[in-house]
């Protein structure tokens, strides 16, 4: 047997056997579908198309959030979005149930219409029936060193107003992030 014989049997046998194991190496939007998804009420989450992004990303295009019943008449509508891109997620915090330390997500094109809250009236206010809104989260939290370093966090009212914030904070621990008293 021949030197490149042998190198394409052990070229095949490991591609096979990549094939093989791949459902193990999932990607982000598996992971999601199996961990985050679940979890939201149903109907509240819908998309014309997801994919991954890696193994700790996902993206979703044409999706509708419907929130939960809270407002007096019981009435919610549905809120459209263009596309949220999901670049980094820590999927083992939340399969550990635990506050994810890490989250790098954009949410692009949420549609506003001209009355997005009781008393509110965008037409009347500014003269405009609707507008979009983008909005960029970044973050890490560093639980040994207790450190939390939002990289950016930015809410864009296209071409209204523009709001982006970043800061370190010291003293953050995981322990205390479902507790607002021991958070101050």
């Amino acid at each position: 047997m021949t030197e490149s014989v042998r190198l394409r049997g052990l070229a095949t046998g490991a591609a096979l056997s990549l094939c093989l194991t791949s459902p193990a190496l999932a990607d982000g939007m598996t992971k999601f579908e199996k961990l985050i998804k679940p979890q939201l009420p149903a109907g509240s989450l819908t998309y014309k198309s997801g994919k991954g992004l890696g193994d700790n990303g996902f993206v979703l295009e044409g999706v509708v959030v419907t929130p939960p019943p809270d407002s007096p008449s019981g009435k919610t509508e549905p809120i459209a979005i263009k596309k949220i891109s999901v670049e980094d997620f820590d999927f083992a915090a939340v399969e550990k149930q635990t506050p994810p330390n890490f989250a790098k997500v954009r949410v692009e094109g949420i549609a506003v219409s001209d009355k997005p809250a009781e008393g509110i009236d965008l037409k009347q206010m500014a003269g405009i029936d609707k507008f979009n809104v983008d909005f960029l989260l970044d973050y890490r939290l560093e639980p040994e060193r207790k450190t939390l370093t939002l990289n950016k966090l930015e809410l864009d009212l296209s071409g209204l107003a523009r709001l982006e914030l970043s800061m370190i904070l010291d003293g953050v621990s995981a322990d205390i992030a479902g507790d607002a008293d021991a958070a101050m």
